[in-house]
């Protein structure tokens, strides 16, 4: 690693610890400071093209929507970044933290006495990422957006940094490459249904809570399984589906309702999602869409309605789900395919301005019930006794009475074709595919009236 001209000498509040072999010092850096003093380049090799290789992985646009959220939420906040150090003079100047003279910490540790103070940076320190490479380059980018002499707080807004000492010899390198190593190869990733109860930038999530909470019908005791799993157990009597099933289905449905901005992918609408609250007004479109959904379903489905407005919810559950057979929408798998064939329809007519520059969200609230509405009324007639075609022999095997999610695809893409929402190119793989399952050539008509 090059290293650089000397900075200004850097003064930080700081925390002394150890943790194993490793001692730190737990210290505040402002953004400004941090894009300032923390390099993306790292010292992990003694050849430069194999540190490269870590900066050049660093995604772009990851970085780019971290400069996003920084610039558009208010209430944004930062874990620790865990930074390397090595050549320079850092120092750490202890804080005076005398017992006998301070009854008041009396009883503090006396190991803990000395763990107060500042650590001071001569300037000719190098510092580079352990975790938080995408965190520092977001902040770096954000930063270079603002104009000289700009008013923003955000360039003095502090991050939590923990520093480590980084040795520049083999076996220091490779003590830092391990630890790169576990605080980043080892991250456990967020669960779905902790998504669900916590996250609010989520679309999804947000109507999954809005539902349960506020939802009349919806909003009942166990009517809805707030289990971490999509599937539910034989056992459960009560729900009518699971969180994790709604959260799929407002997925599907918010992919197809709103329109992609200009040059954006469906793979970044999706993560615009999940990771990008939308204005208020915004946000009443999509809760609007949902409740949409949920609501016509109830209407044009009588089982679903009468699961809602039974006093015995298990009476009803039990008749309409159980191993003999019943109703699809009693099945996770199988609300969530109703959802997929209202996107279908959605698709067909077009995806709608959601959150556009210049739409009226009161109109496009409208517009996104509307869509959704004749979605749903568009597949009102499809069977939904799972022991007939076309689940019978796909998703329902009726010797073995076993459930075959894995299946449901090749269903809905029955129902498109039943519902002329196919084209003839996609019909013949509907062919391949159920003759792939029924073992012979199967005409789809034959196979659809059983």
């Amino acid at each position: 690693m090059t290293k650089k001209a000397r900075k200004p000498n850097l003064i930080l509040p700081a925390l002394k610890g150890k943790i194993g072999k490793w001692f730190y010092y737990s210290t505040l850096m402002k953004f400004s400071e941090a894009s300032d003093y923390i390099s993306l380049t790292t010292d992990f090799y003694e050849n430069k093209n194999l540190s490269d290789m870590i900066q050049r992985a660093i995604d772009d646009t990851r970085s780019e929507k971290i400069a996003d959220y920084i610039s558009q939420v208010q209430e944004r906040f930062f874990p620790s970044m865990v930074v390397a150090v090595y050549e320079g003079a850092p120092r750490f100047h202890e804080f005076d933290v005398d017992a006998k003279k301070k009854p008041q910490v009396a009883s503090v540790d006396i190991s803990k006495s000395h763990a107060f103070g500042y650590l001071e940076l001569s300037g000719e320190e190098i510092l580079f990422p352990l975790d938080g490479q995408h965190r520092l380059s977001g902040i770096k980018k954000i930063l270079n957006r603002l104009d000289k002499g700009s008013s923003s707080e955000i360039p003095d807004d502090e991050l939590s940094v923990i520093m480590i000492g980084h040795e520049p010899t083999k076996s220091g390198r490779q003590r830092s490459r391990r630890l790169f190593t576990t605080l980043n190869k080892r991250a456990v990733t967020v669960k779905i249904s902790e998504i669900i109860a916590l996250d609010e930038d989520d679309v999804m999530a947000i109507a999954c809570r809005h539902v349960v909470e506020d939802l009349r019908g919806w909003n009942r005791e166990k009517f809805v399984s707030l289990k971490a799993n999509a599937a539910l157990s034989n056992s459960d009597k009560r729900a009518f589906t699971s969180i994790v099933t709604l959260y799929e289905c407002f997925r599907v449905i918010y992919m197809a309702l709103a329109e992609n901005r200009p040059k954006e992918s469906n793979v970044e609408k999706k993560e615009r999602l999940r990771f990008n609250r939308p204005a208020d007004p915004w946000l009443e479109v999509y809760l609007a869409a949902a409740e949409t959904f949920l609501g016509e379903t109830a209407r044009t489905f009588p089982e679903v309605k009468e699961a809602l407005d039974a006093s015995d919810v298990p009476s009803v559950v039990t008749k309409y789900r159980k191993d003999t057979g019943g109703h699809v929408l009693f099945r996770p798998r199988g609300l969530s395919m109703l959802a997929e064939l209202v996107a279908a329809s959605i698709n067909v007519d077009g995806a709608i301005a959601i959150e556009g520059k210049d739409a009226d969200p009161s109109s496009i609230k409208a517009l996104a019930r509307k869509r959704v509405r004749e979605g749903v009324r568009y597949f009102s007639d499809i069977e939904t006794d799972i022991t007939k075609r076309p689940y019978r022999d796909l998703f329902y095997e009726p010797t073995s009475q076993q459930l075959r999610p894995g299946k449901i695809p090749l269903v809905r893409d029955l129902f498109l074709y039943e519902g002329d929402l196919v084209s003839d190119r996609k019909i013949k793989g509907i062919e391949k595919r159920l003759e792939k399952q029924m073992g012979e050539p199967t005409s789809l008509d034959d196979f659809m009236q059983g």
